[in-house]
């Protein structure tokens, strides 16, 4: 079982155990009307994060720079019923988050939760990663933490 389906298993595991308990923790995480964007949001812990915020009420922008992947994983958040939107955007390139960013609040609304989940794993040891590699793990690691909350904080 990949590690996305375990972990959105064990929320609805805590959710049900809750529930038979007559307690309903979603009633404390109300995001109803709010706008959830999520940088690397098509894979891994982004698109857990996306099927938690919507288990919450979120609307949810699922952004990511492999645009091939992006539509896969928007796709299958609507075929598990869980609507969302999808902006390709590369999270390095301030151009790219700034327009990312109008296209996101002309076309869905304000954004009022920004969740910065891109990242890079590069599996190699340090004598075999290249510096090409190396560049753009430190350029997704601090220039992609750095411009969405800014850019999105200005919108």
């Amino acid at each position: 079982m990949p590690k996305i389906d375990c972990a959105v298993n064990l929320l609805d595991l805590a959710l049900k155990k809750t529930a038979e308990k007559g307690i309903n923790i979603m009633s404390s995480f109300d995001l109803a009307g709010e706008t959830a964007v999520i940088t690397g949001g098509a894979s891994g812990i982004g698109l857990v994060a996306a099927r938690v915020l919507s288990l919450a009420g979120a609307r949810i922008v699922l952004t990511d720079y492999k645009e091939t992947n992006l539509e896969k994983s928007h796709t299958d958040l609507e075929q598990e019923g869980i609507k969302s939107y999808a902006v390709q955007l590369d999270v390095t390139d301030v151009a790219q988050v700034e327009a990312g960013s109008m296209k996101i609040e002309k076309d869905v609304g304000p954004v009022s939760i920004l969740l910065n989940s891109a990242g890079i794993a590069m599996l190699y040891i340090a004598i075999e990663i290249g510096p090409k590699d190396w560049l753009r793990v430190i350029n997704v690691s601090l220039n992609g933490t750095f411009w969405p909350p800014r850019v999105f904080g200005l919108v």
